[in-house]
């Protein structure tokens, strides 16, 4: 398995182009490694559309990605912008001159085509990925990823219920007669009680990896 294909280390990210009104666009980094990736881009997203320059500082996105770094001067504007808890939500976002914005940020809409072109894991993390999915290279890897902790706290969100993860074990076994299967959480000490979980072609990650590493080893796997 190539885990290279989800970030080739062997080339640099591609440069962020500088917009030419020289204004910057501000955004400090909260949550945890999805929330992060996903403001980074939304914030280059939004800074290129604006012809702003995208200043994203706060979290370890640099820790584990290459690409990151906006090297932008501080300090900070004046003025402040949100999203105002509109989660989840596309905003159209003006700005006529430097500011701050807020918020999670959680719409692909703000991405730039390219973005998946500028962020790359860093090559010890995609090496870690690597080692861990090398013994299963001769068969379709799976991965599952199972959010199971902070879930169960928010009554609009409903964990699957077991005939999920059946269905979904049944449907690539029946497709890929030599699947293996590849489980990554935040639980794991749950998932190893699961009686579907406990087969000859299923691995649980019970490492103490990073989130970057896990999710690393997930983006490796043939099919998620």
């Amino acid at each position: 398995i190539d885990v290279a294909k989800i970030g080739s280390a062997g080339s640099p990210p591609a440069e962020q182009p500088r917009q030419p009104r020289g204004l910057r666009l501000h955004h400090t980094l909260v949550g945890r490694l999805g929330n992060q990736l996903f403001q980074h881009a939304s914030t280059v997203g939004i800074a290129t559309a604006n012809e702003m320059n995208a200043c994203v500082g706060g979290g370890d996105l640099a820790t584990h990605f290459e690409g990151v770094d906006t090297g932008c001067a501080f300090p900070k504007p004046q003025r402040h912008v949100s999203e105002n808890k509109k989660y989840a939500t596309h905003n159209s976002f003006s700005f006529d001159g430097d500011a701050v914005l807020g918020g999670y940020l959680q719409s692909y809409k703000y991405f730039r085509p390219n973005i998946r072109d500028t962020i790359r894991l860093k090559p010890k993390i995609l090496a870690k990925a690597s080692a861990f999915l090398a013994p299963f290279k001769s068969r379709t890897a799976v991965g599952i990823h199972v959010r199971h902790g902070d879930l169960l706290k928010y009554k609009h969100i409903q964990f699957p219920p077991n005939e999920y993860f059946l269905n979904v074990l049944a449907y690539f076994r029946k497709k890929y007669s030599d699947a293996q299967f590849v489980v990554a959480s935040d639980d794991t000490a749950w998932c190893s009680k699961q009686p579907f979980f406990a087969a000859d072609d299923i691995r649980i990650v019970t490492e103490k990896h990073t989130p970057a590493t896990d999710m690393a080893i997930l983006a490796g796997c043939d099919h998620m």
